[in-house]
C-alpha cells in the first residue's frame, strides 16, 4: 500500500467575515448538482464557481491518464504531479472548499497535489466503489466525503483502504438532492394496474425480474401492464449483450400483446409517470435508485426487491426505505401489487403515503439542511 502524504496545513474552518468560496468541481457529468448550484449561488453567504473539468484541454488530458496516474501514486513520474499542480494550484488557491462530485479521476487529480488549507470534499455514489479510481486516492488530503446510502459508505469503507486508519476523512451520509416536489401527480384511475420501471439501461437493473412480475400478476388479472421508461441497454461486454438478447426476447411478445409499453427516454420523466400506478425496483444492487424515489414522490405505489448484492447485510434497500416497500421475491412483489391495488381506494391511500415519505424524506428543501451543514458547520 502506498503510504499517504497528508497536507502540510489543516483544512481551515469556514471564514466568518466574508463569503465561502466554494468550488464545484466534475468531469462532463453535472446530473446531480443543478440544486446544489442554484442554491448556493442564490445564497449570499457563498462565491460559487463550477469547474467542468472536460471543458479544459489541459485537465481533460490529465483525467485520461491514468497510466500516469498510477505511477506517480507508486513514487514515478514527478511531471505528471507539476502538471497537476499547474492546472489546479490557482483553483486551489481561491477556494476555501472543493466539493468534488463523483469519486473519479478529478477527485483523485485533487489528491495529487497539498490543497494547502482548502477543504477537500468528495462526493461517492455508488458506481465509482467497482472501479479503480477510490485505490488511486490519497485519502489523506480529502477532509470529508459524502455517500448517497449507508450500505454503499458500509461496502466503500470496508474495501477501500484509504477510507480507514488514521489518515481517513470522515464520512457522511446525505441523500442526493432532488427536485421531487414537481413529480406529484393526480394519476387517472386506470393507472392503478401500471407497472412502470425507471431506467433499464444496465444489466444490475435487471429488467427481467420485473417481467417475472408482471407474468405472475397478468395470471390472475390482465388489466397489469408494465410501462419500461428510459433508454435501450448498454452492451460493453459479452455477458451484457446475453442479458440484451435475452430481455429482447422476453419482451416481444409481450410488446405485441400490450402487456409491455416501451416508452423509452424522455425528458419529461415527471409526465411519463403520470402514467405508473407502482414503482418497481428490480435492481441487483443501487446507491440510491432515483427512478424509485421519483415514483414514489408521483404517488405510485413503491415495490422495492431487497437488492441483492447487499440483502442481509446491516444496510441495504430495507433502512434507506420504509421496510414495508421492501419484498425478497417476484411472488412476494406480486402480492403485495395485488393486496395495494385491490381496490382504488387501498391504491390511492398507499400512493399518498409513498409521496408523503418522499417529499418530506428525500426532497430538495429537506436534503439541502444537510448540505448546509456539511458546509458550515464550524
Amino acid at each position: 500500500m502506498v503510504r499517504p502524504k497528508g497536507r502540510l496545513t489543516p483544512a481551515a474552518a469556514p471564514p466568518e467575515d466574508r463569503p465561502l468560496r466554494l468550488l464545484v468541481a466534475t468531469t462532463s457529468n453535472a446530473n446531480f448538482l443543478h440544486l446544489i448550484r442554484s442554491h448556493y449561488e442564490a445564497n449570499p453567504n457563498v462565491e460559487l464557481r463550477f469547474l467542468d473539468m472536460a471543458e479544459h484541454p489541459g485537465m481533460k488530458r490529465l483525467n485520461g491518464a491514468a497510466q500516469r496516474h498510477i505511477e506517480h501514486r507508486l513514487g514515478g513520474e514527478p511531471l505528471f504531479a507539476h502538471g497537476v499542480e499547474q492546472q489546479l494550484r490557482p483553483y486551489l488557491d481561491w477556494a476555501d472548499t472543493v466539493f468534488v462530485d463523483w469519486c473519479v479521476a478529478p477527485a483523485a487529480l485533487f489528491t495529487v497535489v497539498d490543497p494547502g488549507d482548502t477543504r477537500i470534499v468528495v462526493r461517492l455514489h455508488s458506481y465509482e466503489a467497482f472501479t479503480r479510481w477510490p485505490h488511486m486516492m490519497d485519502f489523506s488530503r480529502v477532509d470529508d466525503v459524502v455517500f448517497v446510502a449507508d450500505h454503499i459508505r458500509d461496502l466503500s469503507v470496508a474495501s477501500i483502504p484509504g477510507l480507514g486508519g488514521e489518515h481517513a476523512p470522515r464520512t457522511h451520509v446525505i441523500d442526493n438532492g432532488m427536485d421531487l416536489a414537481n413529480f406529484r401527480r393526480t394519476k387517472d384511475p386506470s393507472t392503478r394496474f401500471n407497472l412502470g420501471l425507471v431506467g433499464i439501461g444496465q444489466v444490475a437493473k435487471d429488467p427481467l425480474w420485473a417481467l417475472t412480475v408482471l407474468k405472475q400478476l397478468r395470471e390472475r388479472d390482465e388489466r397489469y401492464r408494465l410501462f419500461l421508461i428510459g433508454g435501450e441497454m448498454g452492451r460493453p461486454s459479452n455477458a451484457a449483450k446475453a442479458y440484451a438478447r435475452k430481455l429482447e426476447k422476453a419482451l416481444k411478445p409481450l410488446v405485441e400483446a400490450g402487456a409491455v409499453v416501451r416508452v423509452g427516454s424522455t425528458d419529461d420523466v415527471p409526465g411519463a409517470l403520470e402514467d405508473v400506478g407502482v414503482i418497481l425496483s428490480t435492481s441487483v444492487r443501487e446507491g440510491c435508485h432515483v427512478g424509485l424515489m421519483e415514483g414514489a414522490a408521483s404517488g405510485a405505489v413503491p415495490v422495492v426487491r431487497d437488492w441483492p448484492f447487499f440483502a442481509g447485510r446491516e444496510n441495504g434497500a430495507g433502512t434507506l426505505y420504509p421496510a414495508e416497500w421492501i419484498v425478497g421475491s417476484p411472488d412476494a412483489a406480486a402480492e403485495r401489487v395485488l393486496s395495494l391495488t385491490a381496490s382504488d381506494e387501498s391504491w390511492r391511500n398507499a400512493g399518498k403515503l409513498a409521496t408523503e415519505h418522499a417529499l418530506t424524506t428525500w426532497d430538495w428543501p429537506v436534503v439541502r439542511l444537510d448540505f448546509d451543514r456539511l458546509l458550515f458547520d464550524r
